[in-house]
Parts: C-alpha cells; structure tokens; sequence
C-alpha cells in the first residue's frame, strides 16, 4: 500500500510540475518544466501575495476538473495511506505529511509557469485528505462493529452459520 501512496505522490508532483496544465486537454499533461523568473521565495511571505489570494470569480469547467483531480489524488493518497491504519500516533504523523506535502506542492506551484500556487488549494487537498480518512474510518469501523456482533452471537449460543462459515469449519 504504502508503494502505491508513494506513486500517487510522484504523480501529484510530476502533475504540479507541468506548465499550462489543462485537465481537459491530455496534451497539456506532458509538457516541460519551466518556472517563473521574477518570483522570489520572500514573495510568498508578503501579505498581498497571490498565494494567499482566494479562487476569484472565474469558476469554468476547467476550475472545476482541477479540483476534482485534487479531491481524487489526494483521497487516492489517503487510501492507501490509511487502510488498516489503527494506532493514533502513526495517524496523526500521516495527517501531518500530508499536510506538509499538500502545502509544500501548492509552493511549488506558486513557481511554475501558468499554474497558480495558493494557500487555498492547500486547504482544500487536506480537506479532501481528512473526507476521505474519514470515510475509511467509518468503513472500517462498520467492518469491526460487525465482527464483534459475529462473535458476539457465536458466543451466545445463537448459530446464524452461513455457507462460507460452513465452509470455514469443515476445512
């Protein structure tokens, strides 16, 4: 699992690296790098600095395939991230890479050429991170309350056996 999250990670950042990107035109996903050059890293600290500017008013289609793109990759990452994740410390320090990647990626953004880094994007991906944690946790929280309810009633005495149960004991 943690192969695939690591995959899905070069793909963010390879697709963070693209100029022009156009999430409707496959062409544009294959372009070469290419970075602002009158952008300095103290830019990004100045309080009228476009990374800290909202979405605006432009909302077309394209706005809207590119936030889709960030809720699948990043619920895709924290699938595999996640999945069979029980122990608090080792949640809290994934929730907290993401959150540094998500926010070192839209830095990087605010670099290249036609794409637009922004505090904002950060806030949503991480948004899209914790949505989609929180639905693994809820899956597998369902999955475990219906072992304990399985067991539950095998240690009562009631037999609700299945075919696959039968199966199970004669082997």
């Amino acid at each position: 699992m943690r192969i695939v999250a690591l995959l899905i990670v070069f793909a963010i950042t390879y697709l963070s690296n693209t100029p022009h990107l156009m999430v409707s035109d496959v062409h544009t996903w294959i372009n070469s790098t290419n970075y602002e050059q009158n952008i300095k890293f103290i830019n990004i600290f100045k309080k009228d600095s476009v990374f800290y500017a909202s979405w605006g008013e432009i909302k077309d289609t394209e706005f809207y395939l590119h936030k889709s793109a960030h809720f699948i990759f990043y619920g895709a990452l924290s699938t595999f991230l996640f999945w069979k994740s029980t122990n608090k410390k080792t949640i809290f320090m994934k929730l907290v890479l993401i959150a540094g990647f998500t926010l070192t990626d839209e830095i990087h953004q605010f670099y290249v050429v036609g794409r637009s880094g922004r505090l904002i994007d950060s806030c949503f991906d991480m948004c899209s991170a914790l949505f989609w944690f929180s639905l693994i946790f809820a899956f597998g929280k369902a999955t475990k309350e219906s072992k304990v309810k399985k067991e539950k009633s095998t240690l009562s005495g009631t037999k609700h056996q299945t075919v696959f149960d039968k199966l199970e004991t004669e082997n």
